[in-house]
């Protein structure tokens, strides 16, 4: 019992770290929006969800997060930390609580596609009466961010970390059941 507790610490400190350092693996990809850039930090909290349940992939999230807040000073007055916990938290416990009740390459598949959905639905959800307003985005200009920034960089970021997760969980997680 002690041992499997040690190893899903260990497991969970790995993934929080590892979904860390791909916030520094960064690029732009709207050239209207240099800000919004894709990174691959939901990619380990979403293996770690599939492996080990979506209370691991969101303590991934909470330590990602903190790490990043200690050792990355914010350039969005951690307005964008916020928006990647509170999306990360909801994506994980989506694609998390489908796979842990299909467990199979379909229920992967079902789950990443409704990870997909979430991530895009939230985003959009968040940036219009959460963070939009945060940076004092109103009227026209917040109706353009949401629907010309927002929207496609999400399906888009949402998109590659569900391709990602889905082509490397199964090999993955070969090596986790042994460690």
């Amino acid at each position: 019992m002690r041992n499997k507790t040690v190893s899903k610490m260990v497991k969970i400190a790995m993934f929080g770290t590892l979904s860390f350092l791909f916030f520094f693996l960064k690029f732009p990809i709207l050239p209207s929006f240099p800000f919004l850039e894709i990174q691959f930090s939901n990619l380990p909290a979403i293996i770690a969800g599939f492996a080990m349940g979506p209370i691991s992939g969101c303590v991934v999230v909470v330590v990602r997060t903190l790490l990043k807040i200690v050792f990355i000073p914010s350039t969005t007055g951690y307005v964008g930390e916020l928006a990647d916990f509170l999306i990360g938290v909801s994506v994980i416990t989506v694609t998390s609580l489908i796979y842990m009740r299909h467990k199979s390459k379909k229920g992967g598949a079902v789950s990443l596609l409704f990870g997909c959905l979430t991530w895009i639905v939230v985003s959009v959800i968040f940036n219009w009466t959460l963070l939009g307003p945060l940076y004092g985005l109103k009227g026209k200009v917040l109706i353009n961010y949401v629907l010309a920034g927002a929207l496609p960089f999400n399906a888009i970021l949402s998109a590659m970390v569900s391709l990602l997760t889905f082509i490397i969980y199964k090999r993955i997680s070969i090596l986790l059941q042994k460690f």
